[in-house]
């Protein structure tokens, strides 16, 4: 018996000290269904056709990408515009993240590929790597990759493909490795238009155009969450959010930000209530 109870002790003592435990590890609950928008919906003068949406977390501000001309632009949180950036030898823009140290990754719908750039003092166009990451077939019926964003950490990407099949990419940035790592068309979504990361570490927030909302999932792809874009919901007027094809994150402030065609901008701010 002594030798028992003394083997128990030990056991306990080793749990406590490692940290671990037999009890299941719970996923933290999401927070987007709190969120709300303050003052509706607002126009970005001299934005056209926006496709995508990304927070830079140096500087505090935001850049969003639009097709037709595909030009690269930063916008103030409040949503005004502050520069803008030719992108040259393109083709169908769908996405951008902000890698840090002035880096950016876009989505190249057409030809499936993930091209990234950084943004030289004084050059009015955005300078392109040579590298460049092919992700999904190419694709001419705007149904390809969709959304990007990266990881907090900055190590890895996210990409989403638009729809037949709506699917989710995880790229590790060091390794180049590619993987799946839960389907999207077990999500009650009509496509996927964007994607970034939640306010709760680890969630990813994804973006529907035609179902005009955003879920929140873990790292399992398991639902814990949704925010309604629909009008006279979550202080949305008599209209609903046009054509959401961007979302950010502030990590920070833990505000969201959507772009929408062809030049709407939204802020959602969350609330107390549970």
């Amino acid at each position: 018996m002594r030798t028992t109870l003394t083997a128990s002790v030990a056991a306990a003592a080793l749990l406590a000290a490692t940290g671990c435990s037999d009890k299941p590890v719970e996923t933290p609950a999401g927070t987007i269904h709190r969120y709300y928008t303050p003052n509706g919906r607002a126009r970005i003068p001299g934005l056209r056709n926006s496709s995508g949406m990304t927070f830079d977390t140096d500087a505090g501000t935001l850049f969003i990408v639009q097709d037709s001309p595909p030009l690269l632009r930063k916008i103030s949180t409040d949503g005004k515009l502050l520069a803008s950036w030719k992108i040259n030898d393109v083709d169908d823009i769908e996405g951008v993240a902000y890698l840090g140290n002035g880096r950016f990754a876009i989505a190249e719908e057409s030809s499936g590929k993930i091209r990234f750039f950084h943004l030289e003092p004084g050059n009015p166009a955005v300078v392109f790597d040579a590298k460049a990451i092919q992700v999904a077939p190419p694709t001419h019926d705007n149904t390809g990759i969709e959304g990007i964003c990266a990881s907090p950490d900055g190590k890895k990407l996210y990409v989403v493909e638009e729809k037949t099949p709506k699917k989710l990419y995880e790229i590790d940035l060091d390794s180049g490795k590619i993987r799946s790592p839960w389907y999207l068309e077990t999500l009650d979504i009509g496509d996927a238009s964007g994607i970034s990361p939640a306010p709760v570490e680890g969630h990813l927030l994804i973006l529907s155009q035609e179902s005009r909302k955003i879920i929140e999932c873990d790292s399992k792809g398991v639902v814990l969450a949704s925010l309604s874009l629909e009008k006279k919901r979550n202080g949305l007027g008599n209209k609903p959010v046009d054509k959401p094809e961007g979302v950010a994150l502030d990590p920070k402030t833990k505000k969201i930000y959507i772009c929408g065609e062809p030049d709407m901008f939204y802020i959602f701010e969350p609330t107390n209530a549970k």
